[in-house]
């Protein structure tokens, strides 16, 4: 301490006050600006997070309100007692299959209702049930699909996606769901299809924004905010397991935004939804923030560093003129100079 002590003592005045400034005032400043923008910064980003965060909750609340739905409607079909007349009768060459057909109201009753549902389709066995609008054989065209083998293979519903057109004619994925319709009497069931209005999906989902991506186990993804916009494709590599979800910062391409990713499961089936909302602006903001804070610190810092430059020069020249003016009487020199 000494040392450093003697050392300053043997310092220029004008040195000495470089010192002060830069050890009282230049790193304090540095340091607790520094500190202040990291903490801006990361206030912005748990800001995100949680904008990110409830976003998700909104996307998952809709589409678990609009599964559900199709669900029931799917339900209700499948235990109407006039369907399964329908279903479970031998017309064999009887016209009255197609009076049957044309009595039953219940898959346009259906679709006037219920602005969700796009389609309506029942996949039967019965060779005796004309092909109409609503009812289709099971051709071998039909069991080819990946989606009769499950329906096939398993008694409870599920969701698949498949390719339509919405009511423009643009092409786009619905979400369908697929349960049996069982027909104990004869034994044997019919296949029922219900598919959910992509164009009533995104009326609702879009409501914020975030940027909405969903898909559907290792299907893909089903549904974007921007159907024509291929881009956070690679957000599925995130994945969400069934229990737990993730929220924060994502690398997505070339671009670094901030996310949650979280999963669905509907309790009537084993299919696993995953829901992402993603802030593709969070970090432009954050960086903005950032170098305007930055900026605004090191013009104060430069600001008081040129103050304390000139204040050092003058206060120097006024330290040496009052020295000298101290030293000449000593020298018989009584003249007095202003600084």
């Amino acid at each position: 301490m000494r040392k450093i002590l003697h050392y300053i003592n043997k310092l220029k005045v004008q040195s000495k006050l470089h010192l002060f400034y830069f050890t009282a005032i230049f790193i304090p400043v540095m340091l607790i600006g520094t500190y202040l923008v990291y903490n801006s910064r990361s206030l912005l980003l748990d800001h995100y997070e949680e904008l990110a965060y409830a976003d998700n909750l909104r996307v998952k609340s809709l589409l678990l309100d609009m599964t559900s739905n199709i669900y029931h409607r799917a339900e209700n079909l499948a235990g109407d007692p006039d369907l399964l007349r329908i279903l479970g009768a031998d017309y064999g060459a009887n016209p009255s299959a197609e009076i049957a057909l044309k009595n039953y109201t219940g898959f346009d009753t259906i679709l006037s209702q219920d602005i969700s549902v796009r389609r309506i389709s029942v996949y039967t066995y019965n060779e005796t049930i004309p092909a109409n609008k609503y009812i289709l054989p099971i051709t071998e065209e039909v069991r080819q699909q990946d989606w009769f083998r499950q329906a096939s293979a398993s008694v409870t519903p599920f969701w698949s996606k498949a390719d339509d057109a919405d009511d423009f004619g643009n092409d786009v994925l619905s979400l369908c769901l697929y349960a049996r319709i069982f027909l104990p009497k004869q034994n044997s069931y019919a296949i029922l299809n219900l598919t959910l209005s992509s164009n009533h999906m995104k009326n609702r989902i879009e409501g914020s924004s975030l940027y909405t991506l969903i898909w559907l186990n290792d299907e893909g993804i089903f549904y974007r905010s921007n159907r024509t916009d291929p881009q956070y494709d690679e957000v599925t590599a995130y994945g969400a397991e069934a229990d737990n979800h993730y929220t924060g910062p994502m690398a997505l391409g070339n671009e670094k935004v901030i996310g949650c990713i979280s999963p669905l499961l509907p309790s009537y089936s084993r299919d696993l939804f995953c829901v992402a909302s993603i802030n593709n602006s969070g970090y432009a903001y954050m960086n903005k923030i950032t170098l305007i804070y930055l900026a605004i610190l090191l013009l104060i810092l430069l600001a008081t560093t040129i103050f304390i430059y000139i204040f050092s020069q003058y206060f120097s020249r006024m330290v040496i003129a009052l020295r000298e003016a101290m030293h000449n009487p000593s020298l018989g020199n009584y003249n007095v100079t202003d600084a």
